[in-house]
């Protein structure tokens, strides 16, 4: 393209792709620890294998849902496919951009079969990519851009926790705030005499049970506690019955049958 005797050569630019090392390629990773890449194996193996049952009762004539339907089409290469950018992830801090050559070496899988699981595990809300692409230009050949490799990360959606059973709901700060509240309030009842607490005690039966839970939350979370501080404060260990019962058999001085 000519404009005011200057040569200008536009460099393609895909849909949804960020220039290596740009700002926006770093604000799309996301390092994760030792638990959350602990969690997101479990969830594979169980998501693989609550997988298998769903397909063996489709055959059996039972309609799945649609989130059914989706997880059934999580095969055994999904499932170790995932688990090699759970520890590329993890090892890397985020920073994974294998690419489909690296994919195949790691599963043993052909290009396609990389291809179908990649975007299986997209459907399934467990990976997400960027495309990325390098930005040259010389003299001879002039500005040119090469799309590279993929960067990745994972999460674990919400309804896919639920369907495995690993799903463990952050209590809102307004329900801990009551929940706190009971607990005090069951407290200060308990450290009053049996008649003044039968006076303070709310007229309304929910109230009053909410408040009997409360306490007896307080109290098991406190023995938990005396118990985790014993053992930090250097107590030895409780001796086992079957040690002590051990111990006495094999005692030479213990009184034996003569053969």
């Amino acid at each position: 393209m000519q404009r005011g005797g200057t040569h200008i050569t536009r460099r393609p630019v895909w849909a949804g792709s960020v220039r290596t090392g740009d700002a926006a390629e770093a604000d799309f990773v996301r390092a994760i620890d030792t638990d959350q890449r602990k969690r997101l194996s479990r969830a594979c193996y169980l998501a693989f294998d609550r997988g298998r049952e769903l397909a063996a009762q489709k055959r059996q004539g039972r309609e799945l849902t649609a989130k059914e339907e989706q997880l059934t089409l999580f095969t055994r290469s999904c499932r170790d496919m995932m688990l090699k950018i759970l520890d590329d992830l993890h090892y890397r801090k985020g920073w994974c951009n294998p690419s489909y050559e690296t994919l195949m070496r790691w599963t043993g899988l052909a290009r396609r079969a990389v291809h179908y699981c990649i975007n299986r595990l997209k459907g399934l809300g467990l990976l997400e990519w960027i495309r990325r692409y390098d930005y040259s230009s010389d003299s001879e050949f002039g500005a040119r851009s090469e799309q590279t490799s993929n960067l990745y990360r994972c999460q674990l959606p919400d309804w896919l926790a639920k369907m495995v059973g690993l799903f463990a709901p952050v209590p809102a700060d307004e329900e801990q705030r009551r929940a706190e509240a009971l607990e005090q309030n069951a407290d200060m009842l308990a450290s009053v005499g049996a008649v003044e607490r039968r006076h303070m005690m709310p007229e309304d039966k929910g109230l009053r049970a909410a408040l009997i839970l409360a306490g007896e939350r307080a109290a098991q979370r406190r023995s938990a506690e005396a118990n985790t501080r014993e053992c930090n404060h250097c107590t030895p260990p409780h001796t086992s019955f079957n040690i002590l019962k051990g111990t006495r058999r094999s005692c030479p001085s213990r009184a034996t049958r003569k053969p």
